[in-house]
């Protein structure tokens, strides 16, 4: 019989090996889908959008990515990575605002079927840029329209009016 310990250490290789496999195959679709989202942002197809951190409620679950997520504003819709890329139509978006965050700016971005996506950036102005670059009609909220109102496109701030 063997002993514990080589049991422990069968069982952690096996673990290690699994997850080196997942992180490959995970990284090869990352890189795919950067390039080919890139090829797109440069025919104007679509708007990549520099992102902190993604996470995802649905279904009592959530999941987070702030390794290497991505996001895009499409002409019809939006996408973004998430251990797999996932696409929401813009007929689907339900409510689209804005959340205080300690380390810049968050969008909040729900659906008509209860999913709800945090997307944390690095600061207003790259917000504004996503709210921007939304298709439009996009649900925003009061407080998302404000901050566009507040702000010149060119990403400084001008006097607010009362």
């Amino acid at each position: 019989m063997p002993s514990a310990s080589l049991v422990v250490s069968a069982l952690v290789g096996a673990v290690l090996v699994t997850g080196a496999v997942f992180l490959r195959r995970l990284l090869s679709g990352h890189r795919a889908l950067k390039s080919a989202w890139a090829a797109r942002a440069a025919a104007g197809e679509l708007t990549l959008i520099p992102v902190r951190q993604l996470e995802l409620f649905e279904n009592s679950a959530t999941r987070k990515n702030g390794i290497m997520p991505l996001f895009a504003v499409d002409t019809d819709g939006i996408r973004f990575f998430l251990f797999g890329e996932t696409y929401w139509p813009a007929a689907t978006l339900a409510v689209i605002d804005i959340a205080k965050s300690f380390f810049g700016a968050d969008i909040v971005i729900d659906t008509a079927d209860r999913q709800r996506l945090r997307v944390s950036l690095r600061d207003e102005a790259t917000a504004r840029g996503l709210l921007a670059a939304l298709p439009p009609g996009a649900p925003l909220t009061d407080r998302a329209i404000a901050m566009l109102a507040r702000h010149r496109g060119d990403g400084h701030a001008t006097p607010s009016q009362s």
